[in-house]
This record gives C-alpha cells, structure tokens and sequence, in this order.
C-alpha cells in the first residue's frame, strides 16, 4: 500500500460556557492498528470530562468510532480520497458518559491502516461545534497547512489532526500544542499509518491557519 496523500484536519469548538469555568484537558490517548482493520486505546480516566474528541486516520471513509461506556458519536467529514492514503476524520461526543477506564476504537468496515488520537475535556460548552477546515496534501513531507478558520466566540478550542506515514514526529505552528503522536507502522505488511493530535485554546477569536511540518516518508 502507497500512501499518496497526507490529511489535516482542524475542528473548531464554541468557549466554556462561564457555569464552568475554564476548557481543561482531562486525559488523551493514541494508538495505531496492529492488524490494520481496528484500533483500540489503552482504559483513559475521564471522569469529569463533557467532551471527547477521536482523530482516525484511515485510508477508507467508512470506519466507525465506539467505546466502553456505548457513547453516540458525531463524525464530521472525510478529508482525503478514499483507498488513497492516510484520509482524516474527526468524531466527537458531547456530555459523554465516562468511566476510569474508558477505551476507544475505530473499527474500518473494509482494510483500513487506521490509528487514532482521543482527547478528553472538561468546561466545554453544550451543543459546542462550531465550524471545521481541512485539506488533503500530497505525498511527500513537507509543511501542509489545514485552511483558515475563524472561532465564532472568544475562548474557543480548536483541534488539529494529521494522518501521516511518518517515523518521526510531526510538529504544527500558530501555539497548537502536540498532545499525541504515533509513528508509522509498517513495512512488509503495513499495519497502520500515523497520526497527530494538537490543540489551542485561542483567547480572542482570531483567524487561524495551522501548519503542520512532515518528517520523512516510510513509504
């Protein structure tokens, strides 16, 4: 399998209503597939999280997203062609029910390569999508940036991911932090393509137009 596109994506998020005081992330995971059809985190404590976000890249745009606690999960759209590299999807759940042990696992309907990035928050508002941009790169690392986006309301949380065939580790300006990152894994028999996940609580709305840096290409 040729990976011949690398996917960002940017999910944007409405501020903390005041009841609750300031967004805080609450507990994050990644993991990346080893049998290239499904991936499952380690048990996370999200105990007081009302927000939860899953990253899944995958090559096909079929895949779902489920957890230990059976949470309804909101996919937002595919960046990426489908059966033609590492696409990008964001899926979140608003006032989940959580657990201190709780899993995540996106499951690809037919052989996908995925992994996945999860991030738990607390404070965030109810009904808290806001808007989303993204783009699809083509092979070859590189800087790729995900398309300007701009927050309806101060405060706001703004989520980043990439899908990636990388063996190092990606980085993305404009103050987004990398919270989690998985390598490649592949080689012979490709199991799995890489993923990043990274974050900015923005103060005053603002435009934003991440970048994401690429180190070298396993494939």
């Amino acid at each position: 399998m040729k990976l011949i596109s690398r996917i960002v994506a940017v999910l944007m998020l409405y501020a903390a209503a005041p009841l609750f005081g300031a967004i805080n992330l609450v507990a994050h995971a990644s993991a990346v597939s080893a049998n290239a059809i499904s991936v499952t985190t380690t048990p996370l404590n999200t105990i007081r999280a009302d927000f939860i976000v899953v990253a899944a890249s995958s090559v096909a745009n079929n895949g779902t997203v489920t957890d230990s606690n059976s949470n309804t999960w909101t996919a937002l759209t595919q960046y990426g062609i489908s059966g033609q590299g590492a696409g990008m999807r964001l899926f979140y759940c608003d006032n989940p029910i959580v657990s201190s042990t709780q899993t995540f696992t996106f499951s690809a309907a037919t052989t996908g390569y995925p992994a996945v990035a999860v991030a738990a928050w607390s404070g965030v508002a109810a009904s808290p999508f806001d808007a989303q941009n993204g783009s699809t790169a083509v092979s070859g690392p590189g800087t790729r940036q995900t398309g300007s986006i701009t927050p309806s309301a101060n405060g706001a949380l703004l989520i980043s991911a990439i899908g990636q065939s990388s063996t190092s580790a990606d980085t993305i300006d404009s103050s987004f932090t990398v919270i989690e990152h998985q390598n490649y894994l592949g080689g012979g028999g490709l199991a799995g393509f890489g993923i990043s996940l990274a974050y900015l609580i923005q103060g005053t709305a603002a435009p934003v137009n991440p970048a994401w840096t690429i180190g070298p290409s396993k494939v």
